[in-house]
Order: structure tokens, then sequence, then C-alpha cells
């Protein structure tokens, strides 16, 4: 599900907070950091589990999916009070 959020939405949101003179350059850029994110999680996450095993990856993916979702609510507030202002 989130994936889906993140493919539909990512370049909406892009386009609407980036100034017009520099949404081409980061439509191509997000797409290479997003590629790296795609290539590296697996090769790191794949280490991980072969040097502490399978049961210890999904403590550091419950952190890591916390950290993301408080991330992106402090994003949200942030969001929120800028437009009141």
């Amino acid at each position: 599900m989130g994936e889906i959020l993140v493919t539909t939405n990512s370049n909406v949101y892009i386009a609407n907070h980036t100034p017009m003179s520099h949404r081409g350059r980061f439509n191509a850029v997000i797409p290479i950091i997003m590629g790296g994110g795609f290539a590296l999680g697996p090769l790191i996450s794949g280490g991980y589990i072969k040097k502490y095993g399978i049961n210890n990856i999904w403590p550091v993916i419950c952190f890591l999916s916390i950290a993301a979702a408080a991330l992106m609510y402090f994003l949200y507030i942030s969001e929120k009070k800028r437009k009141q202002i």
C-alpha cells in the first residue's frame, strides 16, 4: 500500500513544492534517489539477515517504519503551519 501511495503521489508533491525553474531538475533526480534506495535496501537488509538471521530484521523494519511515519507526520505539521501563515 505504501509503494502505491508513494508512486502515485510523490511527483505531485514534488511539483507542488518546488520552484517552477527547478521542477525539471527535481523530476530528473528523484527517480535516481529512489532507485538507489530500491537497490541498496535489499543489499543492506540481505547482509543484515545473513549476519543476524531473518527474525532479527523485523524489529529494524518496525523501527524504520515508525521513524518514517513520524517524519511524515512532522512534515504534515510543518505544511499545515506554513499554510496558516
